[in-house]
């Protein structure tokens, strides 16, 4: 009898090999507050003896979900590599933030965030707000979580650090990215504040006076309260906030650069009304070439191989565990340590014990690891807990007793799998398939025959 393996059996999947990143991250929540259970991010991550701070992790997290929440390619992915990818951009926030601290040439004060906030970041806020959102007199007013300070005081830190490091790996920005950015910013990120008052355009004589009365210094707010028909606005004094975001005077887009600050607009939208538009401030709020061209190399370096490298040698002068197996497994996989991947998945699995696909994972590790004896051991402690996959651990079975030239307990289990298989047809091809595979030619052909 030829006894040459051609064929590799594989765990029929009969569960999912992904949670989809929105549940999950619901589950997270929902087991954050469950009385009794830890949260997350609780100890899941050590560096340096130290337990990384779960709210930075959860922290971590919201940003992850929103990122990739859309990401199809993401939502497939099984829960391990999700939880690897995640892992690791925390590992990266923290080996940055950890080097950035040690350097003792970094300083970022609580005014220069402020400014930054100021200049760039509220004016951002505020152009983002549309007819439904409630609109301050000033976009200094506008209100900033207060997380966005801290992420400031970040951002500005990795300008002032990680564009020197870019370059020591030649990584550089050409004038021509910089002025690209530039004039792509110059249109963009302009801030034209103004108020509205909209008329009747009958009586012409009327709409003139009512000019007359803006042109000569009257008080607008004043002014949209008398006369003013457009009711959202009547009564907070014509306030829009951004004009760009009305998208009804293309004047403001074609003349962006020769618009002044108190100029008054006349137009006639709808041919039955007339709106006076009152610039009132005009802020710019793109950064000068200068620190484009920083923010250019620092965003060429987070997504590079360079970056890479650089996070590789930090993780190496730093010592770094990830404590949860449920994050660890698949980088341990993927290096080869297939006996260890195996074991992890087992205590995966003693915690989520109605989730056989861990145990399946971890069945498939000791695979590859030639653990035969402990694929055995798992399939027989399991196959009466889930029925449903019995005919799959009878099969593992066989081929584990094969691979200990255990031939005739191999057959004995390619035996009951046929059993199992009863009379479905695409069972019974599995187990034909398992005989020939395992080189019991005879039994194969004649259980071939027998659906025949």
């Amino acid at each position: 009898m030829d006894r040459r393996i051609n064929m590799k059996i594989v765990l029929k999947q009969k569960f999912p090999f992904y949670i989809a990143i929105g549940t999950f991250f619901l589950a997270l929540i929902i087991a954050g507050c469950a009385p009794g259970k830890k949260p997350f991010g609780y100890h899941l991550l050590k560096i340096n003896e130290k337990f990384v701070d779960e709210n930075l992790i959860k922290e971590e997290w919201v940003r992850f979900y929103e990122q990739h929440r859309r990401d199809a390619g993401m939502h497939r992915k099984p829960l391990e590599e999700v939880n690897h990818i995640f892992i690791n951009t925390v590992i990266e926030r923290v080996l940055t933030e950890l080097y950035i601290s040690n350097r003792k040439d970094i300083v970022v004060s609580q005014e220069e965030v402020s400014n930054y906030i100021d200049k760039y970041v509220k004016p951002s806020y505020y152009a983002m707000l549309d007819e439904h959102s409630p609109i301050p007199e000033s976009y200094k007013d506008i209100q900033i979580p207060p997380s966005k300070f801290e992420d400031t005081r970040s951002f500005l830190q990795r300008l002032r650090t990680l564009p020197e490091i870019a370059r020591k790996y030649e990584i550089s920005v050409s004038k021509e990215e910089i002025n690209n950015e530039y004039e792509k910013q110059k249109m963009a990120n302009v801030l034209v504040i103004g108020r509205i008052l909209v008329t009747s355009n009958q009586p012409s004589k009327f709409v003139d006076e009512i000019e007359g009365k803006i042109k000569s210094g009257a008080n607008f707010a004043e002014l949209c309260r008398d006369y003013s028909l457009d009711q959202e606005t009547k009564y907070s004094g014509g306030l829009v906030g951004n004009l760009r975001n009305l998208h009804l005077i293309p004047h403001l887009e074609n003349n962006l650069d020769k618009i002044k600050k108190g100029e008054l607009l006349r137009i006639n939208p709808d041919k039955k009304s007339i709106t006076f538009i009152l610039i009132e401030d005009i802020v710019p709020f793109y950064h000068p070439k200068e620190e484009i061209e920083q923010i250019l190399l620092l965003q060429k370096f987070a997504t590079s191989d360079a970056f890479k490298q650089w996070i590789g040698e930090l993780k190496n002068s730093n010592k770094v565990e990830i404590m949860d197996p449920l994050y660890k497994v698949f980088q341990v996989y993927q290096d080869g340590k297939y006996a260890e991947a195996g074991k992890l998945y087992e205590e995966i699995y003693q915690k989520n014990k109605t989730a056989p696909h861990f145990l399946s994972q971890g069945i498939e590790c000791y695979k590859k690891a030639s653990n035969w004896k402990r694929v055995i051991q798992l399939c027989s402690e399991n196959e009466n807990r889930f029925p449903g996959l019995r005919l799959d651990y009878y099969l593992i079975k066989a081929e584990a007793f094969f691979r200990l030239n255990k031939t005739n307990e191999a057959l004995a289990f390619l035996k009951k799998a046929e059993k199992e298989a009863g009379n479905n047809s695409l069972n019974i091809g599995r187990v034909a398939e398992a005989y020939f595979g395992l080189g019991f030619t005879n039994e194969g052909i004649a259980l071939t025959n027998s659906i025949h």
